[in-house]
Protein backbone atom coordinates (compact mmCIF):
# COMPACT_ATOMS: atom_id res chain seq x y z
CA UNK A 1 0.00 0.00 0.00
CA UNK A 2 1.66 2.99 -1.21
CA UNK A 3 0.43 6.33 0.21
CA UNK A 4 1.65 9.81 1.35
CA UNK A 5 -0.43 12.90 2.64
CA UNK A 6 -0.25 16.56 0.95
CA UNK A 7 -2.36 19.62 1.53
CA UNK A 8 -5.91 19.82 0.83
CA UNK A 9 -7.12 21.58 -2.45
CA UNK A 10 -10.38 23.44 -3.24
CA UNK A 11 -10.70 20.38 -5.62
CA UNK A 12 -10.97 17.95 -2.94
CA UNK A 13 -13.81 19.09 -1.47
CA UNK A 14 -16.21 16.40 -2.44
CA UNK A 15 -14.43 13.83 -0.49
CA UNK A 16 -13.12 16.04 1.95
CA UNK A 17 -16.35 17.21 3.11
CA UNK A 18 -17.56 13.63 2.99
CA UNK A 19 -15.09 12.71 5.40
CA UNK A 20 -15.29 15.64 7.88
CA UNK A 21 -18.86 15.13 8.03
CA UNK A 22 -18.01 11.74 9.32
CA UNK A 23 -16.15 12.96 12.22
CA UNK A 24 -18.85 15.01 13.59
CA UNK A 25 -21.56 12.41 12.86
CA UNK A 26 -24.89 13.54 14.43
CA UNK A 27 -23.38 16.85 15.85
CA UNK A 28 -22.48 18.06 12.98
CA UNK A 29 -25.71 17.05 11.44
CA UNK A 30 -27.50 18.86 14.37
CA UNK A 31 -25.26 21.87 14.23
CA UNK A 32 -24.87 22.59 10.67
CA UNK A 33 -27.39 21.45 9.29
CA UNK A 34 -30.05 21.52 12.11
CA UNK A 35 -31.27 17.67 11.58
CA UNK A 36 -31.52 17.87 7.69
CA UNK A 37 -28.06 16.09 6.11
CA UNK A 38 -28.59 17.53 3.09
CA UNK A 39 -28.57 21.38 4.45
CA UNK A 40 -25.56 20.04 6.69
CA UNK A 41 -23.89 18.64 3.58
CA UNK A 42 -24.13 22.34 1.47
CA UNK A 43 -23.07 24.59 4.70
CA UNK A 44 -20.06 22.00 5.12
CA UNK A 45 -18.86 22.22 1.40
CA UNK A 46 -18.99 26.03 2.03
CA UNK A 47 -17.26 26.67 4.42
CA UNK A 48 -14.23 24.17 3.30
CA UNK A 49 -14.12 26.17 0.33
CA UNK A 50 -13.96 29.42 2.32
CA UNK A 51 -10.40 30.80 3.56
CA UNK A 52 -10.05 31.60 7.20
CA UNK A 53 -13.04 29.90 9.08
CA UNK A 54 -12.22 26.73 11.51
CA UNK A 55 -13.82 24.34 8.90
CA UNK A 56 -11.67 25.65 6.49
CA UNK A 57 -9.65 23.48 3.18
CA UNK A 58 -6.62 25.53 4.77
CA UNK A 59 -6.48 23.63 7.33
CA UNK A 60 -6.96 20.33 6.17
CA UNK A 61 -4.42 17.50 5.02
CA UNK A 62 -5.03 14.66 3.03
CA UNK A 63 -4.11 10.97 2.85
CA UNK A 64 -3.81 9.33 -0.40
CA UNK A 65 -3.39 5.53 -0.85
CA UNK A 66 -2.81 4.83 -4.90
CA UNK A 67 -4.23 8.15 -5.51
CA UNK A 68 -7.61 7.67 -3.83
CA UNK A 69 -8.57 10.13 -0.44
CA UNK A 70 -8.19 7.28 1.88
CA UNK A 71 -8.01 10.04 4.84
CA UNK A 72 -7.97 12.97 6.26
CA UNK A 73 -6.46 15.54 9.20
CA UNK A 74 -8.26 19.10 9.75
CA UNK A 75 -5.70 20.44 12.53
CA UNK A 76 -4.30 24.05 13.36
CA UNK A 77 -2.12 25.76 16.63
CA UNK A 78 -4.85 26.10 19.22
CA UNK A 79 -3.71 29.64 20.02
CA UNK A 80 -5.15 30.56 16.42
CA UNK A 81 -8.37 29.11 17.77
CA UNK A 82 -9.94 32.16 18.77
CA UNK A 83 -9.20 33.94 15.09
CA UNK A 84 -10.42 31.07 13.18
CA UNK A 85 -13.82 31.24 15.52
CA UNK A 86 -13.96 34.69 14.23
CA UNK A 87 -13.79 34.08 10.61
CA UNK A 88 -16.61 31.55 10.87
CA UNK A 89 -18.77 33.79 12.73
CA UNK A 90 -18.15 36.51 10.02
CA UNK A 91 -18.60 33.89 7.78
CA UNK A 92 -21.50 32.76 8.76
CA UNK A 93 -24.15 35.63 7.29
CA UNK A 94 -22.71 34.51 3.69
CA UNK A 95 -23.42 30.32 4.58
CA UNK A 96 -26.58 31.04 6.13
CA UNK A 97 -29.91 33.01 5.69
CA UNK A 98 -30.07 35.80 7.80
CA UNK A 99 -32.61 34.26 10.78
CA UNK A 100 -30.30 30.62 10.04
CA UNK A 101 -27.12 32.54 11.17
CA UNK A 102 -29.14 33.48 14.05
CA UNK A 103 -30.10 29.83 14.79
CA UNK A 104 -26.88 28.37 14.63
CA UNK A 105 -25.26 30.91 16.97
CA UNK A 106 -28.75 30.45 19.91
CA UNK A 107 -27.96 26.38 18.83
CA UNK A 108 -24.15 26.27 19.65
CA UNK A 109 -24.47 28.83 22.99
CA UNK A 110 -24.32 25.60 25.14
CA UNK A 111 -20.77 25.11 23.87
CA UNK A 112 -19.24 28.62 24.10
CA UNK A 113 -17.96 27.67 27.89
CA UNK A 114 -16.19 24.48 26.00
CA UNK A 115 -11.85 25.22 25.48
CA UNK A 116 -10.87 22.81 23.16
CA UNK A 117 -7.20 23.49 23.37
CA UNK A 118 -4.97 25.52 24.94
CA UNK A 119 -2.78 27.86 23.04
CA UNK A 120 0.36 26.36 23.58
CA UNK A 121 -1.30 22.35 22.07
CA UNK A 122 -1.86 21.74 18.30
CA UNK A 123 -5.03 21.46 18.04
CA UNK A 124 -6.22 17.98 16.16
CA UNK A 125 -10.16 19.45 14.90
CA UNK A 126 -11.03 16.53 12.66
CA UNK A 127 -9.33 13.51 11.68
CA UNK A 128 -11.33 10.29 9.17
CA UNK A 129 -10.43 7.54 7.61
CA UNK A 130 -12.75 6.08 4.51
CA UNK A 131 -14.21 2.90 5.66
CA UNK A 132 -13.13 1.22 2.62
CA UNK A 133 -9.41 2.20 4.29
CA UNK A 134 -10.10 1.53 7.56
CA UNK A 135 -7.92 -1.01 9.55
CA UNK A 136 -4.79 -0.23 7.61
CA UNK A 137 -2.99 2.49 10.43
CA UNK A 138 -4.12 5.44 8.30
CA UNK A 139 -5.79 6.69 11.20
CA UNK A 140 -2.10 6.44 13.48
CA UNK A 141 -0.30 7.57 10.31
CA UNK A 142 -2.31 10.59 10.17
CA UNK A 143 -2.25 11.37 13.99
CA UNK A 144 1.32 11.03 13.62
CA UNK A 145 1.53 13.81 10.80
CA UNK A 146 0.16 16.16 13.21
CA UNK A 147 2.53 15.52 15.70
CA UNK A 148 5.31 16.38 13.30
CA UNK A 149 2.99 19.43 12.04
CA UNK A 150 3.75 20.56 16.26
CA UNK A 151 6.81 20.13 16.52
CA UNK A 152 7.75 21.97 13.52
CA UNK A 153 5.67 24.59 14.99
CA UNK A 154 7.97 24.14 18.16
CA UNK A 155 4.98 22.88 19.87
CA UNK A 156 5.23 19.71 22.91
CA UNK A 157 1.50 19.19 23.34
CA UNK A 158 -1.32 17.95 20.21
CA UNK A 159 -4.76 17.32 22.05
CA UNK A 160 -8.44 16.61 20.63
CA UNK A 161 -11.84 16.34 21.53
CA UNK A 162 -14.07 13.44 20.72
CA UNK A 163 -17.84 11.93 21.97
CA UNK A 164 -17.81 10.36 24.88
CA UNK A 165 -20.03 7.86 23.34
CA UNK A 166 -17.18 7.27 20.66
CA UNK A 167 -15.25 4.26 22.07
CA UNK A 168 -13.32 2.97 18.87
CA UNK A 169 -11.90 6.64 18.60
CA UNK A 170 -11.35 6.71 22.12
CA UNK A 171 -9.49 3.18 21.87
CA UNK A 172 -7.85 4.72 18.90
CA UNK A 173 -6.37 8.08 20.43
CA UNK A 174 -5.54 5.93 24.03
CA UNK A 175 -3.42 3.38 22.32
CA UNK A 176 -1.35 6.25 20.50
CA UNK A 177 -0.68 8.19 23.76
CA UNK A 178 -3.64 10.68 24.11
CA UNK A 179 -5.11 10.53 27.60
CA UNK A 180 -8.61 11.95 28.96
CA UNK A 181 -7.92 15.23 30.93
CA UNK A 182 -11.34 16.66 30.63
CA UNK A 183 -15.10 15.80 30.04
CA UNK A 184 -17.78 18.45 28.91
CA UNK A 185 -21.25 17.98 29.60
CA UNK A 186 -24.47 20.62 29.87
CA UNK A 187 -28.01 19.36 30.03
CA UNK A 188 -29.00 20.27 26.62
CA UNK A 189 -26.33 18.95 24.60
CA UNK A 190 -28.22 16.05 24.12
CA UNK A 191 -31.14 18.00 22.87
CA UNK A 192 -29.49 20.34 20.34
CA UNK A 193 -26.52 17.80 19.43
CA UNK A 194 -27.34 14.26 20.44
CA UNK A 195 -24.16 14.01 21.92
CA UNK A 196 -23.82 13.56 26.05
CA UNK A 197 -20.76 15.06 26.46
CA UNK A 198 -16.92 15.71 24.68
CA UNK A 199 -14.05 14.12 26.02
CA UNK A 200 -11.08 16.42 25.90
CA UNK A 201 -7.98 14.32 25.21
CA UNK A 202 -4.35 15.53 25.17
CA UNK A 203 -0.68 14.12 24.06
CA UNK A 204 1.96 15.50 25.53
CA UNK A 205 4.98 14.82 22.65
CA UNK A 206 8.67 13.85 23.18
CA UNK A 207 11.16 15.61 20.81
Amino acid sequence: MKSFIRKSERTDAMQAVKLLLMTMGDFGICLLGFGNKHKTQSVARQFFLYDGNRFSFRFADILLVDSNIAGLLLSFPGEAMIKLEMYTFFQLWRVYKKMEAFKFIWRILPLVNYKEAEKDEYYIAHLAVNPSYRRRGIGKQLLEHAEVKAKERGMHKCSLSVDVDNTAAIKLYSKCGYEIVSKYNRANLMDRFNTRGKYRMVKCLKF
